[in-house]
């Protein structure tokens, strides 16, 4: 089998998108014969991951903005990558591919493409983008903001319509596809955020203030900023005796804003670590996992990484969203009294009681949320389309 893999978002395990990527070209090449086409990457990377393309095409970005523009305007297309896939298209042996696979429904002009010479293809999506781009302009109120929300529905429209599957990551999304774009549910397989078991003790730059509870993320980022100074301000001010004397508190990610460190100078035990070159050593010492996202798209890939490390999660309904399968496992809270309940709950567990815990977890991650896993669903997929062409 062979299949040729399109994404115009950087391979990367520095942020959510990337590791989509990642796990994506993972369990296709765990079973496939696999040519990239996209942006350059980090070969340390893939070689962590396994990755074997058969072939690598790299992307080139057009960096003329007048281009760009004309491009958005006049062909809906998003992308600064498109005129170096249409000279890659130059270079591929169409008729040797038996399916495309495409990550993120935002560049039907792929799917077209393998509409047109008949090969199969799955696009994935890593949310509903005519609803992403609604909120962004909501938010925004810009013209940019307003042509994206046209230019990105109509390009999901066309992906839907063009694309054999669409690999969904929830049921609420699947769910809102049909209500937006019609086909049947075999249009949508799920095919849920998944992520590398973390493996040996990571590389800190400094001893970490062990035991600790962890929050990571792009802090940037509205919904990991927002709900990070929530957190800090409504739930680990009134932190009860017997959390604050046996936990700190550590936030490790790109950009911590003002607030937030203002915040953690004001309260007791939190420590700040900026912009870690690896953020695995952060979930393999915490104790306890902490995700305070109340809104966003998507599956939050930090929730599968907490729980590859065996960590009790807090977070919202909103961020159980694809984590259904392991919401026995997870502490829910929407309001600063469920967080400070949860987090009494879990310190006052023994020690046994807590070792059973993150055992269960574990096995939970194994068997719903691990890259073997992953392999196994796309697997079957690629199989159950192949099968029906």
């Amino acid at each position: 089998m062979k299949i040729l893999y399109v994404t115009f978002i950087t391979p990367s395990e520095h942020f959510g998108g990337g590791i989509a990527i990642l796990q994506s070209l993972y369990s296709l090449c765990s079973f496939a014969e696999v040519d990239y086409v996209g942006p350059e990457f980090d070969i340390n990377e893939f070689q962590a991951y396994g990755i074997k393309p058969s072939k690598i095409f790299l992307v080139e970005r057009n960096k003329n903005l007048l281009i760009q523009g004309l491009n958005l305007l006049f062909r809906g297309i998003s992308t600064s990558y498109y005129d170096g896939w249409k000279g890659i298209t130059e270079q591929l042996e169409e008729e040797s591919y038996d399916c495309v696979y495409l990550d993120l429904t935002r560049q039907d002009f792929v799917l077209k493409w393998a509409k047109r010479r008949g090969i199969p293809s799955i696009v994935r999506s890593q949310n509903v983008e005519a609803d992403y781009f609604e909120a962004l302009y909501r938010q925004q109120k810009n013209l940019a903001s307003y042509i994206h929300k046209i230019v990105g529905k109509k390009s999901e429209r066309n992906c839907v319509k063009f694309a054999d599957r669409v690999a969904v990551l929830t049921n609420s999304d699947k769910k809102r596809f049909i209500e937006l774009y019609g086909f049947n549910q075999s249009h949508y397989p799920m095919f849920p955020t998944c992520v590398k078991h973390f493996e040996g003790s990571g590389v800190e730059q400094e001893k970490l203030p062990e035991p600790f509870i962890a929050i990571t993320g792009s802090f940037w980022f509205g919904p990991n900023a927002s709900g990070t100074e929530w957190f800090l301000d409504k739930v680990w001010r009134h932190v009860g005796k017997t959390v604050i004397e046996k936990y700190n508190l550590v936030i490790a990610g790109a950009a911590p804003n003002k607030r937030i460190r203002e915040l953690a100078n004001e309260l007791r035990n939190v420590y700040i670590y900026e912009n870690p070159e690896k953020i695995d050593v952060y979930y393999q010492k915490a104790s306890i996992y902490v995700a305070p996202i109340f809104y966003g798209a998507g599956m939050k890939v930090k929730i599968a990484e907490a729980l590859s490390c065996g960590l009790p999660v807090i977070t919202t309904q909103h961020a159980l969203a694809g984590y259904e399968a392991a919401k026995n496992d997870i502490y829910i809270g929407e309001t600063e009294e469920q967080f400070l309940e949860h987090l009494e709950t879990i310190s006052n567990l023994s020690i046994e009681q807590f070792e059973k815990k993150r055992k269960d977890i574990v096995s939970v991650f194994e068997s719903n949320f691990s890259f073997r896993v992953s392999s196994q669903i796309l697997y079957k997929i690629v199989s159950d389309l192949l099968q029906t062409k």
